[in-house]
């Protein structure tokens, strides 16, 4: 419609095409599937105290690393990790999403990259490699969740 004053005067506010809306939920998939991808790729490096390249991983190395290869930037410590993002419930739980236990120390001291269907891929611990963890396991995982993060909307 246009006014006296040759203006456009929308009657209805203008709402995102579905193809825009398809399009950002589509890139934001893309983005959470190759995080997983490049977190499987790790899967066998072992376990370095303070590690954070293909060498060696510590848990929040292999976080930091998966990311910055996908142009995330994010703290270098599961403790500075757990403050980034927005809080998520299990529930919630998506690839690409993070996970924090209480690991060697109380908070959020370790962290893992969600792959699905209760599953994570971490750097547990000296002596062991970069593997694949589950959420719900009863002696480790699950009593000793802390809470997760999105940092990929």
């Amino acid at each position: 419609v246009i006014d006296k004053n040759e203006r456009v005067i929308l009657k209805e506010p203008v709402k995102p095409r579905a193809k825009e809306v398809i399009e950002t939920a589509s890139k934001e998939k893309d983005k959470r599937q190759l995080i997983v991808q490049t977190a499987m790729k790790y899967l066998g490096v072992p376990y370095r105290w303070g590690g954070a390249n293909p060498s060696g991983f510590d848990s929040s190395g292999i976080i930091w690393y998966t990311f910055k290869e996908n142009g995330i930037q994010l703290p270098r410590v599961s403790f500075d990790m757990y403050k980034v993002g927005r809080p998520i419930s299990k529930e919630e739980l998506l690839p690409g999403d993070l996970v924090f236990f209480e690991g060697y120390a109380p908070g959020p001291s370790h962290g893992v990259i969600y792959i699905g269907d209760g599953k994570f891929v971490h750097s547990p611990r000296t002596g062991k490699t970069v593997s694949i963890g589950r959420i719900d396991d009863p002696y480790y995982y699950a009593p000793r969740y802390y809470g997760a993060r999105r940092v990929i909307e």
